[in-house]
């Protein structure tokens, strides 16, 4: 495991010039973000000549023994993810001098979706749906080996335009990510609060024990503030309902809707045991919406003229038949007409 040469980080130490190496592995190029979490610093790896990010986790307060091991279990956890959604660790340590944990990751291009927020406004529901299914399918593979990211929220989340077009969604920053899993019992502790309040689900932000639950609460605010550009008002404590769906850019009514406001109440629900069982869940939901509004990128298919046949008895296409009715439409044929009697 190599370590950061101790003579270049310390706890009061402004940034690191461009040029500084890194154990002879990676050259600094420039600071990319910071935070009460750490700094990060876009870099070089020298042996293969690619950009990487480095994040070295702020020393503000004494570590003992206990947390490192904490930041090593979960760090390591992380490193073991490989999905195209989630960011890759390549590398993690601490520095024998100074005990300033850090994390190599594969470095995003990109900007993240605050930054994509501040620029562009509240987005299309289309879009803010398609995001939301990958951080869905990101957060469905790391709950799957026991791990809750437990600050999520629009700087975590790097959009990169691909060149044909598409958003493609990378979920990074999983150093306050925290195992759930039976061997960490002893790692838990009741009462630490951990994260960003405004994303913060009801049971985290009183230092409750936090489970997947939790990252679907904050999907929530994520698909509020998407279509909003604000993050839904704080409820600690209330037991009032979820803020009124909202209606920023939302087409006429309709089905797809529908769909999407049921699922923005369930994910901000005050109990966990309101929201959806699981973060596949969410992305199955979500995909559906997405190809509710825009099949095979033709347009909405409520906006699709139709001859007007009359159908008294029509089927209601509530949220939970929509997807088999999205067929019916598709296959649907006019009527023939009656030969004529010879």
């Amino acid at each position: 495991m190599r370590t950061i040469s101790a003579s270049i980080i310390d706890a009061g130490a402004d940034r690191l010039p461009a040029g500084t190496l890194i154990d002879g592995a990676y050259r600094i190029d420039e600071v990319i973000g910071e935070g009460a979490m750490g700094r990060v610093y876009r870099a070089t790896q020298l042996s293969v000549n690619r950009p990487v990010a480095i994040k070295f986790l702020s020393r503000r307060n004494p570590r003992d023994k206990e947390e490192l091991r904490r930041f090593f279990r979960e760090a390591y956890v992380a490193s073991k993810i490989d999905h195209p959604n989630i960011v890759h660790v390549i590398e993690f340590g601490v520095d024998e001098r100074t005990a300033a944990p850090f994390i190599v990751m594969k470095y995003v291009a990109g900007e993240n979706l605050h930054q994509l927020l501040r620029r562009e406004g509240p987005l299309a529901p289309e879009r803010a749906a398609a995001l939301l299914s990958q951080v869905a399918r990101a957060l469905s593979a790391a709950h799957g080996i026991g791990l809750v990211h437990r600050d999520l929220k629009p700087a975590n989340v790097m959009v990169t335009r691909r060149n044909d077009g598409v958003d493609h969604v990378t979920v990074i920053d999983f150093g306050v990510a925290k195992s759930v899993g039976p061997d960490e019992a002893a790692l838990s502790q009741s009462g630490l609060v951990i994260g960003t309040p405004m994303y913060m689900s009801p049971e985290q932000a009183v230092g409750e024990v936090v489970d997947a639950k939790t990252d679907l609460y904050a999907m929530g605010c994520l698909l509020h503030e998407m279509l909003c550009g604000t993050a839904p008002p704080l409820r600690l404590g209330s037991t009032a309902a979820p803020p009124a769906f909202p209606q920023c850019r939302l087409p006429a009514s309709n089905v797809a809707q529908a769909r999407l406001e049921a699922l923005h109440q369930a994910l901000l629900a005050q109990a966990s045991s309101g929201r959806p069982a699981n973060a596949i869940t969410v992305a199955l939901e979500l995909e559906a919406i997405v190809a509710r509004w825009s099949w095979h990128g033709q347009p909405t298919l409520d906006r699709v003229a139709e001859p007007p046949v009359p159908r008294p008895d029509a089927e209601s296409q509530d949220p939970v038949t929509e997807s088999y009715a999205l067929m019916k439409t598709v296959r649907r044929r006019r009527p023939r007409a009656s030969s004529p009697r010879g």
